[in-house]
């Protein structure tokens, strides 16, 4: 892996695309399935974390990771780094499960779980806020459950954390995945070249949407993965990011947008989807009155 690395970072820097001018519209970055999936071993997990948060530094840039609890192990050092930089830790369900695909009690259990299991470490660095995100951003395919969903949030006093801006990261990472352990400075770069074209089209596809739901630019909030595609060429990704147009904030800047206060009524549970789509894809006849 650390190889890879050496050979994505020979790549940063030689992309086409021009200097934008002055920014105008902001971002926040997250990450989920902190500190890494388990599939990976300890070395690579390091690696995958260290990489990201040297480039974050580097940008100055303030971001936020989501821990699944049931992936940390004793890697509790790895969590202790991204505070120690100054980002947010929130937390995922312990085992990182939907709430479709468990009973309802045992989810919120594992909401309850993931989130204490942070607590004394979060404690440690004053954390004020305990921010949570749903798998896959889905709230469920029962109007009830995500009632009592909700409740729990406001009860529990957990932040939600939904994204205007989600990727196919997966499936990028997939494709590295299949490179093995390849110097081919070639395909690394026309992975690259691929994957930014990607982050550069989902951030295009926002705007429109965004654009469509609200008149106007959110603060938007993207969503990536705590893997080796992002690790590889995180620094690609913010400087494609800043060429956009856009300024980096953090997590608690962007959510004083009012659009993260809106609830969907989209029971869509196929695919990943952003906040602005499901609520251009809810149904009417089933928001909330507010949203209407």
């Amino acid at each position: 892996m650390i190889a890879l690395l050496l050979a994505s970072r020979s790549l940063t820097g030689q992309s086409s695309s021009k200097e934008s001018g002055p920014a105008q519209k902001s971002i926040a970055i997250t990450f989920d399935n902190l500190p890494a999936e388990p599939t990976y071993s300890a070395a690579e997990r390091k690696e995958i974390n260290r990489h990201i948060l040297s480039s974050l530094k580097k940008n100055e840039i303030k971001a936020a990771g989501f821990v699944v609890g049931e992936f940390i192990n004793k890697d509790w050092e790895l969590i202790a780094r991204w505070l120690d930089d100054g980002h947010v830790i929130g937390s995922l369900p312990y085992s990182g499960q939907r709430i479709d695909d468990v009973p309802l009690p045992f989810f919120f259990d594992d909401i309850i779980k993931g989130r204490d299991i942070l607590e004394n470490l979060l404690d440690s660095y004053e954390q004020k806020g305990r921010y949570f995100r749903l798998p896959y951003l889905y709230a469920g395919s029962s109007r009830s459950n995500r009632e009592e969903l909700y409740a729990l949030f406001r009860k529990e006093k957990l932040t939600l954390v939904d994204a205007s801006i989600i990727t196919e990261d997966f499936v990028y990472n997939l494709s590295l995945e299949k490179l093995g352990n390849t110097q081919d400075s070639a395909k690394l770069k026309a992975l690259r070249d691929q994957y930014i074209g990607h982050i550069l089209s989902s951030l295009s596809r926002a705007e429109e949407m965004s654009h469509r739901l609200i008149g106007r630019q959110p603060r938007h909030i993207l969503k990536l993965q705590a893997n080796k595609i992002n690790a590889y060429f995180i620094d690609d990704i913010l400087q494609a990011i800043k060429t956009s147009g856009y300024r980096f904030v953090s997590l608690p800047q962007a959510l004083k947008d009012q659009l993260y206060q809106r609830r969907d009524a989209c029971f869509d549970n196929n695919r990943p989807l952003s906040l602005p789509e499901r609520l251009l894809l809810s149904d009417p006849d089933l928001l909330p009155a507010e949203e209407k």
